[in-house]
């Protein structure tokens, strides 16, 4: 019955709830890219950025705002760097500027609050800053200002002075509603209170953005430069950094854990090549890497299903022209499911220019590379290193760090939603309270008036399997928890045969 109600819930809750698309990119120095019924189209924005930025559609594919580093930021005293929020007309937003980051590659990432179809959130963090490192919130609300929005709460520190890896991933829960996201700090010695193996993963669901869940997996001493990359159906998770760390982990939409951690490199000579970027193929079975900081640079393709798990592929490399070079930065799959390599110009030395010069319009930074056919392996996946022309505008090495907005629920593991959940009707209510949350070691069960008969405690965790079971007359009761999972957990109180429900957070 409790699993019945869990699986009405969410359906209903997918069906009204506001959809959103990964459908329009923003990024470089005033490229755009609009993706609607399987074609790219270049546009223009006001995106003056050589990394960061971040986009979001509505499900009509028009931009709803943006976000990117500030062009200007060489020029900011103290060489304290900062990002703007854009507004769909290509306009500062109100309260926009002046966020928190770095003018890195992925510092930004927009979440749309679940409880509301007009507010978002943006995770962004400050690395390598002694005075501005941390993960940081801020709120945009597109009711303000005829729906052109408004940046209503700004540079809130959700972790400070904790230096964060160039990286947030961000991916929706199992009940297709809710959100996870994701992040973790660089290594900064053997001393570190934080090891950088430590993953940060927020729950957000529609009455909070709840404490992190912190996980220690994988390799340690990972570098301050990184990428976060999701499978199509979530339940993968690619990390790779500057230094040459590759780690693929499983994902569990529905507990935010991460499992089998599978440390392809550990470590790379930057002469040898680091790892800038990934993605996988529309459908999962491939993994495309960048490799290189010097030349040469390789697109690089992982079988990740391959009874030989070490072997990688070497598709292509990247060619020097005379007196010009190209060094790519990002990969990302797209809507129209090809997978878009970014570039910048460089001289013959690799040396990376930021801003260009107004003389600076070559090839090199003017086109994309596009993998047309990433689901085929070896050299048929079709690589064009100057697949698609942007319009006369020009690229660096960032594109927009989108999640996907349309990834779907789970369907029929009975994780669909606790935080859904509701009490039914029917059901006599006595007020049921379950405090603190998030709970650590113990939580308290308690009722607003008086229990004078027999109760019934059942804890269920988002699997739907039982994790603990009491009987109790009282007002109240403590149940332990220390030795619970970190995740969500529904509450079952029984009397005389009507039941109420609710939730907590073990943190």
């Amino acid at each position: 019955m409790l699993r019945n109600i869990i699986v009405l819930l969410v359906l209903s809750i997918n069906i009204c709830h506001a959809q959103y698309k990964n459908s329009v990119w923003c990024f470089g120095d005033s490229a755009r890219i609009d993706f609607v019924n399987g074609m790219a189209t270049a546009s223009s924005s006001a995106v003056g950025s050589r990394g960061t930025c971040t986009s979001i559609a509505d499900s009509a594919n028009n931009l709803l705002f943006y976000t990117a580093d500030d062009p200007n930021y060489n020029n900011i005293p103290g060489y304290i760097r900062r990002g703007t929020v854009y507004n769909k007309f290509n306009v500062v937003m109100d309260n926009g500027d002046s966020l928190i980051s770095l003018a890195w590659y992925n510092e930004h990432i927009i979440i749309p609050n679940p409880a509301n179809d007009n507010t978002f959130y943006l995770f962004h963090v400050g690395i390598n800053s002694d005075l501005h490192s941390g993960l940081f919130l801020s709120v945009i609300d597109l009711n303000y200002n005829i729906g052109l929005g408004k940046i209503t709460i700004k540079n809130k520190p959700l972790v400070d002075s904790v230096v964060f890896t160039d990286a947030i991933g961000g991916v929706k829960h199992g009940n297709g509603r809710d959100w996870w996201v994701v992040s973790k700090p660089i290594y900064v010695g053997a001393t570190s209170l934080i090891p950088s193996d430590t993953f940060y993963v927020y729950l957000v669901t529609p009455d909070s953005i709840h404490a992190p869940m912190k996980q220690r997996i994988g390799y340690d001493k990972t570098t301050g430069l990184g990428n976060f990359t999701f499978s199509s159906d979530g339940s993968k998770l690619n990390f790779v950094s500057y230094g040459g760390s590759m780690q693929l982990f499983d994902f569990d939409r529905c507990t935010g854990l991460m499992s089998n951690a599978n440390i392809i490199t550990d470590s790379l000579p930057i002469t040898d090549g680091a790892f800038l970027g990934s993605a996988f193929s529309p459908n999962d079975s491939l993994l495309y890497i960048i490799k290189g900081v010097y030349y040469p640079f390789y697109l690089l393709q992982y079988d990740i299903y391959s009874q030989d798990m070490d072997t990688i592929a070497q598709i292509t490399g990247m060619q020097t022209v005379v007196n010009r070079g190209r060094s790519p930065g990002h990969i990302r799959l797209a809507p129209d499911g090809k997978i878009y390599m970014t570039a910048s110009y460089t001289d013959t030395l690799g040396y990376l220019y930021f801003p260009y010069a107004d003389s600076c319009y070559f090839p090199e930074n003017m086109y994309l590379g596009v993998i047309n056919n990433p689901n085929v392996k070896g050299v048929g996946c079709n690589f064009n290193n100057f697949g698609f022309y942007l319009g006369g505008k020009r690229t660096y090495w960032g594109l927009p760090n989108n999640p996907d907005y349309e990834l779907g629920a789970l369907q029929g593991n009975g994780c669909d939603t606790l935080t859904a959940l509701k009490q039914d009707p029917e059901i006599v209510k006595n007020n049921l309270f379950v405090y603190p949350n998030p709970a650590k070691d113990f939580v308290t069960i308690a009722f607003s008036k008086a229990v004078r008969t027999t109760c019934n405690i059942r804890l269920f965790n988002v699997l739907n399997k039982e994790v603990y079971r009491q009987n109790f007359v009282q007002q109240k009761v403590t149940v332990p928890i220390a030795n619970l999972a970190k995740g969500i957990y529904i509450v079952e109180v029984s009397n005389n045969g009507f039941k109420e429900y609710a939730k907590f957070v073990k943190e």
